[in-house]
């Protein structure tokens, strides 16, 4: 019952859930463009 009364808490509440979307969308952002941005250097 914890977990879905956080669940909720998030998915309806907008100044607590959307400031979390957006926190772990710039992280998955983060961690795509440092994987396509990082080039082994060639020997």
């Amino acid at each position: 019952v914890e977990i879905l009364d956080k669940l909720d808490s998030l998915i309806n509440d907008l100044n607590q859930g959307i400031p979390a979307e957006i926190s772990l969308r710039r992280k998955q952002y983060e961690y795509y463009r440092e994987k396509l941005l990082s080039f082994k250097e060639a020997k």
